[in-house]
């Protein structure tokens, strides 16, 4: 639930203490929800949106790398 709340999704990030705004602003799942908020007002432009995407796409990116990193791998 705590990603739900720094995401952004009960209430603005705005509204969080400022340790959690930062925090929230970190996360992926805030740029997903900016990004859709975005998108259904056509309140922003298209860089905008890409740069939200972009953000979430070196999330994975990174998550990948640390993965194969961490994870033991299993050969016979």
């Amino acid at each position: 639930m705590s990603s739900h709340l720094l995401g952004g999704i009960f209430l603005p990030r705005d509204r969080l203490p400022d340790v959690l705004e930062v925090i929230g602003d970190w996360l992926p799942r805030s740029h997903a929800i900016d990004a859709l908020k975005a998108v259904s007002a056509g309140a922003e432009d298209d860089g905008y949106i890409w740069l939200r995407v972009l953000f979430i796409g070196c999330w994975i990116v990174g998550a990948i790398i640390v993965g194969s990193l961490t994870l033991r791998r299993r050969t016979p």
